[in-house]
């Protein structure tokens, strides 16, 4: 920052020049630093979760015993609403449970079409659900189980056919992700993501540089939890499937399903805001239990804040 003056009298003396300050005002770079501790996380997707058994949320393997159709791949998740909240940068986008909303079931079955179903859990963790059509028969099926944590068995039934069900949990794993170079680096090393400097008063969503953080592993289709804390001043925009050959097609989905027949999805594309208070340096990305860090590199940002 320079501060110039000039006809600065002092007694009988007109003085002129110029004074400089070196340095900045703000700090420029968030220095590398441990992510936030785990339980911290685990309160933040918490808080969200205002209604019984929604740890049951996530991504489930049905298999049914004497049925048309032996095994399925399943999500169930509880809904909500995703409003905007006005911040100090513009609009924020926030998810909320709806307590009032079903428990849906989205399926994927090759060479059927599939819609969303829904299903109960009610006390005692007892599931019941009607399927969509095609699913156990013409019209659909019925099902009915307990849950625990890592398992929903019970009955299918159809008309006068029936047989045993169950669910079992597809856990999700993250071993590495990928910059704006889209170099794979293991996890726990940090990856660079690089923008451009916008100036502060675009605050308008549509006015803001974006970036891109590609997080890849195993299992990562259907119902997966990610955050950014908001004081880091990075939103996420939009997330997309990536599938088991990505590398070579370059596709990414909106929805899981178009991942299944290649191998299933093995990547996250997260599509992010940069919001105006945000900084270069270290930041961290939080998906299901894992802290994801990344370098953000914001061309053309100022020597000095203003």
């Amino acid at each position: 920052m320079a501060l110039a003056f000039a006809g600065w009298a002092m007694g009988q003396t007109e003085l002129s020049g110029s004074v400089s300050f070196a340095g900045c005002i703000r700090d420029q770079t968030i220095a590398p630093h441990p992510p936030l501790p785990p339980e911290v996380v685990r309160a933040h997707f918490a808080s969200t979760d205002t209604g019984p058994n929604l740890d049951l949320e996530g991504n489930w393997r049905i298999t049914w015993e004497d049925a048309p159709i032996s095994s399925a791949f399943a999500t169930l998740s509880k809904g909500g609403n995703w409003s905007c909240v006005p911040g100090g940068d513009g609009c924020w986008y926030a998810f909320t449970r709806d307590p009032s909303a079903p428990w849906l079931i989205d399926m994927y079955i090759p060479e059927l079409t599939l819609f969303e179903s829904e299903a109960t859990v009610g006390p005692g963790r007892r599931f019941s659900a009607q399927y969509y059509y095609q699913v156990l028969g013409h019209w659909g099926g019925t099902s009915k189980g307990v849950a625990s944590d890592d398992t929903i068995v019970g009955q299918w039934n159809y008309g006068d056919e029936g047989g045993r069900e169950v669910w079992t949990r597809v856990p999700s794993t993250i071993t590495a992700a990928a910059g704006s170079d889209e170099r794979v680096i293991p996890l726990g090393q940090a990856v660079s993501v690089i923008t451009d400097y916008v100036d502060p008063t675009h605050t308008m969503r549509g006015n803001r540089p974006d970036a891109t953080l590609r997080v890849l592993g195993d299992q990562l289709w259907g119902v997966q939890r990610y955050w950014i804390p908001a004081d880091s001043d990075i939103e996420i925009d939009r997330v997309w499937y990536m599938c088991a050959d990505w590398a070579e097609t370059g596709e990414v989905y909106d929805g899981h399903e178009g991942c299944f027949p290649s191998g299933g999805a093995v990547g996250l594309r997260f599509d992010l805001n940069i919001w105006p208070d945000a900084k270069p340096g270290w930041h961290f990305l939080y998906v299901n239990d894992v802290a994801i860090a990344f370098e953000l590199d914001i061309q053309g940002y100022p020597e000095c804040g203003t």
